[in-house]
């Protein structure tokens, strides 16, 4: 039985680790208007890439980010 609930309480932990992570990644692909809605959509529809856009190619970040890769190498 104590392996069991060990078991159930390391399920439980990472379920609650897991869900907000999904949650956030589920919420960079969609509107503006999308994020809030209730209930939860988790699948967005339509899926939006204009902040992806936005951080590769309008803000330095794409730049900053190459040149952190060079410095790795």
């Amino acid at each position: 039985m104590g392996t069991l609930l060990k078991y159930a309480f390391r399920y439980a932990l990472a379920a609650s680790m897991l869900i907000p992570f999904l949650w956030m990644v589920s919420t960079s692909f969609k509107t503006a208007q999308n994020v809030f809605e209730f209930p939860i959509r988790w699948i967005p529809d339509p899926i939006d890439l204009d902040g992806y856009r936005y951080i590769w190619s309008g803000s330095s970040l794409g730049v900053k980010f190459a040149v952190f890769l060079f410095q790795l190498v």
